[in-house]
């Protein structure tokens, strides 16, 4: 299983527990992953530091949720200062923004991925960056625009479901919203 292959799971175990609602546990699973771990789920430093934000903000660590935050934002700035056109990072930026509360940032960044994924035309990435876009307008209070954004998410074949939708404590307050019910995979 996987205990006997050598490999460390810590950071795949931490969003379980994430998603299970183990917040605490969640936290002190992050602690141990090691920079190994993300590299070989083909995450860099800054998803890495959005991963540990959100576990910590959930788990009620607001100080460390807000470095890693800090830290995400800055690693995301930088990528952007030698790719301007790197939609990823835009998209990643607006998530950092959202969790460090400055809405009209996290929008912006949010949309600019949009528009620039849209532009380049990348059928791969552009799941993720409408699940980005989702939580960033989720996080920013903006429910009835997170739902619209949801609706094109679900009509794109990817591997976003509603069930995975419905897991995610980021998209949480949007399960009681009228719209969500209207929502079809």
């Amino acid at each position: 299983g996987i205990e006997n292959s050598g490999k460390r799971f810590n950071r795949f175990l931490a969003e379980l527990h994430l998603y299970e609602g183990n917040f605490v546990n969640a936290a002190q699973q992050i602690e141990s992953a090691t920079e190994q771990e993300f590299k070989d789920l083909q995450e860099s430093q800054g998803d890495a530091f959005l991963v540990k934000a959100k576990i910590y903000n959930y788990a009620g660590i607001a100080d460390l949720a807000r470095e890693n935050f800090n830290l995400a934002k800055a690693y995301f700035e930088a990528q952007l200062k030698n790719d301007p056109e790197n939609y990823y990072a835009h998209s990643k930026l607006g998530l950092a923004y959202a969790g460090l509360g400055n809405k009209l940032l996290a929008i912006e960044y949010g949309q600019k991925a949009f528009l620039l994924g849209t532009q380049t035309y990348s059928a791969v990435a552009f799941p993720y960056i409408l699940y980005d876009m989702a939580v960033t307008y989720t996080i920013s209070g903006e429910y009835e625009s997170a739902l619209i954004t949801l609706e094109e998410l679900l009509a794109v074949h990817s591997l976003y479901t509603l069930d995975y939708i419905k897991i995610d404590p980021d998209l949480n307050p949007l399960l009681n919203e009228p719209g969500f019910k209207d929502l079809n995979p």
